[in-house]
């Protein structure tokens, strides 16, 4: 870790030494800071330990953030991305975590700045740690990209994104948003090569290498890591993509189409993998832009099918395979077939409010996602969303029995945000 921290700050040094000169850098940013208020199920076993008292949320948790992203043109073909962001956490939450880890609940996921465990390089370094508070400073891109005529090559932490879903992705195979993650100003970098070919004809080839570890020997393997291609092009009024691939040690097919149904916009994504002697993971959308009451509005309704969901969600906490899939964000979810839909009005140029609600079909319980989205300067945006799970027991997100005893149930959040962009 060390030794890659000095080569990058040395690397830095000399970039921003002779920028001015030799070099065309680009600069921008965003500095964050927020609230998190979190209420949970009077029976949650979360709530349960070292309850704070009469507060109307159990926890308080405050955030903040720094990230600066730099795009350097060495010759015209040629760049380097470099990304670094430092960001800390603190409060009733970072602490009920570290109680939890303590007695053995840690949740999969829930640990901010230790995803590198699972990468090639550490680029993360922990700069204060506590019960209560935690200081990490990272590298969220490094990355050298060569353009080759027809060819575009990137070596190094970058974001790939691929398939068309709008909340839920099962063929974006490095790192896909969380389907109930509201800030999606970035995705997070991982290492690995891609490369992306456009033929005479329009059609695109794409392809990614990503070494990973693995989560039991920490060891670089191909359990812990993914290799795919994927072939874009248009036929007739459809677009269509087709995925080969291999993540984690198991062989992956897919395809996807996308078009429109009048004013309309649809896509659909299927993906199988050969892991548990075949799975299939499929979504489905479809959004709309309209105009009513002089004012603009969006919408879209997206069916997902999580080829490894259950209906047996305390078996599924014990299930090493789950855990692991669910600690690397590979899926959110433990269920099978989910419902989602939002909509979203511009209340004013500078005021958009949307609802989303996402619901497990099989249960059914869900969860309801308003928020308030406010642009108060051209540089300046205010967040202000909630999760409010609904259910009965013995439901994803009404709460369900735990192993051994106990109870598990998503809790009620408020959050409060500020971004400022520079």
């Amino acid at each position: 870790m060390n030794s890659w921290w000095g080569a990058v700050v040395a690397a830095l040094v000399l970039v921003s030494a002779t920028g001015a000169s030799a070099f065309s850098v680009e600069v921008g940013g965003q500095v964050k800071a927020a609230a998190r208020g979190i209420a949970y199920d009077d029976d949650d076993v979360r709530g349960t330990l070292d309850p704070v008292g009469e507060s109307p949320y159990d926890d308080l948790e405050s955030s903040a953030g720094f990230r600066v992203a730099s795009r350097t043109e060495i010759v015209p073909t040629l760049t380097l991305d470099v990304d670094y962001e430092l960001f800390y956490e603190g409060g009733d939450a970072t602490k009920r975590r570290s109680d939890l880890a303590g007695a053995g609940l840690s949740v999969p996921g829930n640990a901010r700045g230790d995803e590198d465990r699972y990468r090639l390089f550490d680029l993360t370094s922990v700069i204060s740690d506590s019960s209560h508070h935690r200081t990490v400073h990272r590298l969220d891109r490094l990355s050298l990209n060569k353009e080759l005529g027809s060819l575009d090559l990137r070596i190094g932490r970058q974001a790939v994104t691929w398939g068309g879903g709008l909340l839920f992705n099962p063929m974006d195979l490095v790192n896909p948003f969380s389907p109930i993650d509201t800030l999606r100003d970035y995705k997070a970098g991982d290492d690995l090569a891609s490369l992306r070919y456009t033929t005479a004809r329009g059609m695109e080839l794409q392809a990614i290498g990503r070494p990973g570890r693995d989560a039991a020997t920490g060891d670089v393997s191909s359990d812990g890591s993914s290799y795919a291609t994927k072939l874009h092009g248009t036929f007739g009024s459809l677009e269509g993509d087709i995925l080969l691939g291999n993540q984690r040690g198991h062989s992956l097919s897919g395809v996807g189409f996308s078009g429109y149904a009048g004013e309309a916009a649809w896509r659909s994504d299927l993906l199988v993998s050969d892991e548990d002697g075949g799975t299939l993971s499929a979504v489905v959308n479809m959004d709309l832009s309209w105009v009513a009451w002089d004012r603009n509005w969006y919408g879209f309704v997206e069916f997902y099918h999580n080829g490894y969901g259950t209906s047996n969600y305390a078996a599924a906490l014990t299930d090493p395979d789950t855990l692991e899939r669910l600690d690397r964000g590979e899926v959110f979810t433990l269920g099978k077939n989910y419902l989602a839909a939002r909509v979203q009005l511009e209340a004013h140029p500078l005021l958009n409010l949307t609802l989303t609600a996402i619901t497990n079909t099989g249960d059914p319980s869900g969860i309801l996602q308003p928020s308030v989205i406010w642009d108060a300067r051209q540089d300046l945006r205010l967040d202000m969303v909630a999760q409010l799970p609904w259910g009965g027991s013995e439901t994803e997100y009404g709460g369900f029995s735990l192993p051994g005893g106990g109870w598990l149930a998503p809790a009620n959040e408020l959050i409060v945000r500020g971004t400022w962009f520079f």
